[in-house]
């Protein structure tokens, strides 16, 4: 439950022997992938052979060079620099850690789908794969956001190039596909069969990172009564990093709280527009007591389910039928899983119905729907539906041309009978 995990810094020794440990540590790692991608000894001849090494130890220290002149206040042949300090989100680092397993996995699943030497090549086609994803779900998640978000950006146009704009997993999903359906064309796999592959590793990666929307404390749950055993805090605006200081940054919960106007019941969690006696401003008590209200963790429902659906999908694979039926069967469970914590979910930041019709400039049609009203859909639960509509035509298709995709399993062949009585010797 740390927004900032740590502040790179050159402001004491200690912190610029870090800096200098993970600079180095990231040329390594560069070297290291340039030395996996050079060619095959004797195959490729010459200086031609070292260029992936050349290329990613020249990329690497460039990127060191850059973060090192950013963070530190003063670095040997560059002289005097910017200094300033670099936060290292713990969202960011869950979704990083997030990315890294899901890359590992779906190579790992790739290496049982094609045995032998084509298991090696399409092991190593799924790595290359993540940086076309990493791309598409980027961009999708981004895209995804702003069409939300709409209304807000349309007063200022130029906010769309923030880079701390967020992002939307519906839109990163659709990106992701399509990215991968190119790569799929490009390289002649079946699609379903690849998407077959990578939907569990989807699940492990996803769980990973709503633990991140966990420690930022977005996507957070509605408000319930203090008594309840599963509500949560988060921190405000003296939230600490893992080293004791300010971390600077409050949690999301925490300033969605700080500007909400409307009431709340402190016993019951229940929220109105209008003052009734016994309510709290929701604002108000944020502020005073620097911590959000006590909130639904949906982000941790929304993770335990992830991983719960992650190891069915494991199991299934062993009972699957035809290429596409993992692919369609994680649409229809996501989409369930999805729309259910929707229900929980309390962050005025993402769309809803309300939203919507505000955009559409009727405000007093937007007025007769509360924003805790449950009908008060969400754009995530509006794209469920397409969701798990989609992953029943994918498996209805998949089962109607199932003979043709999966051949029977091949039987060894029948020992000969032994003979029903023991010949006589003459």
């Amino acid at each position: 439950m740390l927004p900032v995990l740590y502040r790179l810094s050159g402001n004491t020794p200690a912190s610029t022997v870090v800096v200098y440990v993970l600079a180095l540590l990231l040329f390594l790692y560069a070297l290291w992938t340039g030395w996996r991608a050079c060619g095959p000894k004797g195959k490729v001849k010459g200086a031609a052979r070292f260029w992936p090494l050349i290329r990613n130890g020249a990329i690497g220290l460039g990127a060191i060079g850059l973060g090192l002149w950013y963070i530190l206040p003063e670095v040997p042949l560059l002289g005097k620099t910017k200094g300033a300090e670099l936060p290292i989100p713990g969202y960011g680092v869950l979704v990083a850690s997030a990315f890294l397993a899901a890359a590992i996995f779906s190579s790992q699943i790739a290496g049982w789908e094609w045995l032998g030497e084509e298991g090696k090549k399409r092991k190593a086609q799924v790595l290359d794969l993540m940086f076309y994803i990493l791309v598409g779900a980027i961009v999708g998640a981004r895209l995804l956001y702003i069409l939300v978000n709409l209304g807000d950006y349309a007063k200022n146009p130029l906010s769309i190039f923030n880079l701390q704009g967020g992002l939307v997993f519906y839109g990163g999903l659709v990106g992701a596909v399509v990215a991968s359906f190119y790569f799929a064309k490009k390289h002649s796999i079946p699609f379903l069969r690849l998407a077959d592959i990578g939907m569990p590793a989807v699940s492990l990666g996803q769980c990973l990172g709503r633990l991140g929307c966990f420690a930022a404390a977005c996507c957070h749950g509605r408000i319930v009564g203090e008594d309840a055993p599963f509500g949560v805090h988060f921190p405000g605006e003296q939230v600490k990093d893992l080293a004791g200081n300010l971390g600077q940054i409050p949690s999301v919960a925490f300033s969605t709280h700080a500007r909400d106007m409307r009431w709340v019941d402190l016993a019951t969690g229940k929220i109105g527009a209008v003052f009734e006696p016994g309510m709290v401003r929701i604002s108000e008590w944020a502020l005073q007591n620097d911590q959000s209200l006590a909130v639904h963790p949906t982000q941790l429902y929304e993770a335990a389910g992830q991983l719960l659906l992650f190891l069915f999908l494991l199991f299934m694979r062993s009972w699957r039928r035809f290429h596409g039926q993992i692919f369609g069967m994680w649409l229809i469970c996501y989409a369930l899983l999805r729309s259910t914590v929707e229900l929980f979910r309390g962050d005025l930041e993402r769309g809803t119905l309300y939203h919507l019709l505000h955009w559409m400039n009727m405000p007093g049609l937007a007025a007769e729907i509360p924003l805790e009203a449950w009908y008060n859909i969400s754009t995530s639960q509006a794209i469920s539906l397409g969701i798990a509509a989609l992953g029943v035509w994918v498996l209805a298709r998949g089962w109607q041309n199932r003979k043709a995709q999966l051949l029977p399993p091949i039987l060894p062949p029948k020992a000969p009978a032994p003979p029903t009585h023991m010949p006589v010797s003459s």
